[in-house]
């Protein structure tokens, strides 16, 4: 066996154990903890940044970091006396500006893992398993199994965090959703180049 191919197996090896693919943990806003802030135009709102994160998804938090995008938690109670729409009565600020939300499939389509990249662990297939006993070497295709185990295994596992991450999105999108007086939503909202400001909520005019 050549000095090339070791390196190149052993690399491959280390890949397998570093680069695994993760399942998805949720962030299930109503269980999270929220600064208390004092009710402005009869509305509460507190909000949690970062938590992909905090939820232990460490790999969403990472693309989260490269592609400038933020998933953030929020919490709104509704004491207006009247019901509220979320897109149509209310504006978002960041450091007292409004911005508009990414809608969850933008969230998703740059927040995800790369499905496809697990097909590197093909590169096992060729993998042999040498054996010495006293009757001399014996070899052992093991790759067979292992390269393209490996590689679904990761696909799978990879697709349906995406999958569970995006539902839950989904699942706690404001979009124009009205919010009954005395109620109280949780929502998880996507922000582009948010740098960790000042986030928001007032009444539009």
């Amino acid at each position: 066996m050549s000095s090339f191919k070791q390196i190149l197996r052993l690399s491959v090896l280390l890949i397998v154990l570093t680069s695994c693919a993760a399942s998805y943990k949720s962030i299930n806003p109503e269980q999270l903890r929220y600064n208390l802030n004092p009710e402005n135009q009869g509305i509460t709102f507190s909000y949690q940044a970062d938590v992909l994160k905090m939820a232990g998804n460490k790999k969403l938090a990472k693309k989260e970091d490269k592609y400038d995008v933020r998933v953030v938690a929020i919490k709104l109670t509704n004491n207006t006396g009247r019901d509220i729409n979320f897109t149509e009565d209310l504006n978002l600020l960041v450091n007292r500006v409004p911005v508009q939300p990414l809608a969850p499939k933008s969230v998703t389509s740059k927040v995800k893992q790369s499905t496809a990249s697990y097909l590197l662990y093909l590169l096992l297939t060729p993998m042999k398993l040498y054996v010495a006993d006293e009757d001399g070497v014996s070899e052992y295709n093991i790759g067979y199994g292992l390269g393209p185990g490996i590689t679904a295994l990761n696909m799978g596992v990879s697709a349906t965090a995406n999958n569970s991450f995006g539902k839950e999105l989904s699942n706690y999108d404001l979009y124009n959703q009205t919010i009954p007086n005395g109620e109280t939503v949780y929502g998880l909202i996507g922000l582009s180049d948010y740098n960790f400001g000042t986030i928001d909520i007032q009444l539009k005019n």
